[in-house]
């Protein structure tokens, strides 16, 4: 048994070069009257930030070791780290010219567990070794300087809020609270008197209901709170070698729980608007009051009313998800038997990369790629499928 400890500082320099200085680019302009003239000129094209620097880091560490012979293995490691001075794209007043602007700011917590467990048993001819791993990680902004949360946007249309208290990168959005099933609804919604139903903007029968958040009766961006983030509860993966004999077995998983994806590829797949071929959850669509479909799913509309178009929880979807990676089977035959005819090794397998994945998350990849901005995480917008392979091999030696 061991039992270790460990502290440190590090820093990220993920700064490009001379990124705090404020550049210009080459460009032409129109002078004069008229038609004008066409003049050589410059433009700023980054914003100035003098005092960028380097991302902090300090962790803590607290490990055990514990082993029994060679057959057992057990680490646990369970560390708490504070990143201050984060290097973060964030949203300036568009009266500056830019959008965002890359500064150090604020401080985040992460804490966590990493656990791996080996074990590794023969039984005569029989051999049998495992890996088991598991790891979360819990993240939490302690401190934004000025403010106390900061919004941003992806593609336009998907907003994020990273609010001291609450995990990085959230996503902020409407939530829906199923359909308008019928006119009565779509009259109380809106009758300013009647706070049953909020009311939904040019909403008609068979569009989307909303919660309405503050309560005031009308649906708008004010309403949006936070309903989900990219960074799952755990993640775990085990892989596994099996021999017997002559033959070999290997499989190789992996697994994430507990995150969500916001799959903005929804927008078009299952806008109901008929542009595109949808998803089969046109299926179960709105049809009309005596046939409507199951409750969650809007009207079909070639032009979207009310604010099926906005993104909201419609859009927000379960990322978790296990994956088998690649299965090996193989058999070497007997060196006795080779050498008969004058080959050192032969072994035959087959295997097969990514052969499965279960999950819910109706996309191609639950493994969404991430934009390199942190406060904005886990959107699938067209996300390359993980292709399956299927490989035959031999191996000879002489």
């Amino acid at each position: 048994m061991k039992l270790r400890a460990s502290y440190g500082v590090s820093g990220n320099f993920s700064i490009g070069n001379y990124d705090y200085y404020a550049s210009l680019v080459a460009d032409n302009y129109v002078v004069g009257t008229g038609v004008g003239s066409v003049a050589p000129g410059l433009y700023p094209s980054t914003i100035s930030t003098p005092d960028l620097g380097w991302e902090k880091t300090k962790m803590t560490n607290i490990g055990l070791e514990f082993g029994v012979f060679n057959m057992l293995r057990l680490e646990v490691d369970v560390y708490n780290s504070n990143t201050s001075d984060m290097l973060l794209n964030v949203p300036t007043p568009y009266l500056s010219g830019f959008s965002t602007a890359l500064q150090n700011r604020g401080k985040v917590n992460n804490k966590g567990v990493e656990i791996t467990l080996s074990t590794h048993n023969t039984f005569g001819d029989f051999r049998w070794s495992n890996n088991f791993n598991f790891a979360l990680n819990r993240n939490k902004v302690v401190d934004l300087g000025d403010v106390n949360e900061i919004v941003t946007v992806n593609n336009s249309v998907l907003y994020f809020v990273t609010r001291v208290g609450e995990p990085i990168g959230n996503y902020y959005a409407l939530v829906t609270d199923g359909i308008f099933m019928n006119q009565d609804e779509i009259n109380i919604a809106n009758d300013p008197n009647d706070k049953r139903i909020a009311t939904v903007a040019g909403a008609k029968v068979g569009d989307f209901k909303y919660v309405d958040q503050n309560g005031d009766g009308v649906i708008t961006d004010d309403d949006k709170a936070i309903v989900g983030n990219y960074a799952p509860k755990f993640t775990y993966g085990w892989s596994t070698q099996m021999g017997w004999k002559w033959f070999d077995l290997s499989i190789a998983t992996q697994g994430v729980y507990g995150n969500e994806i916001a799959n903005i590829n929804r927008r078009y797949f299952d806008s109901m608007e008929g542009s595109i071929n949808c998803m089969t959850d046109a299926l179960d669509r709105f049809i009309s009051v005596d046939n409507p479909g199951n409750g969650k799913t809007v009207q079909a509309n070639r032009s979207a009313t009310g604010k099926n178009g906005t993104i909201s929880t419609w859009h927000i979807e379960s990322g978790s998800y296990f994956r088998i990676r690649d299965i090996t089977f193989g058999v070497t035959m007997p060196k006795n038997w080779m050498n008969r005819i004058g080959i050192d090794k032969l072994r035959v397998y087959f295997t097969a990369y990514n052969p499965f994945t279960f999950t819910n998350y109706s996309g191609y990849n639950p493994e969404v790629s991430n934009n390199s901005n942190p406060l904005t995480p886990g959107v699938d917008y067209g996300t390359y499928p993980v292709a399956k392979s299927y490989v035959f091999g031999l191996n000879v030696s002489f």
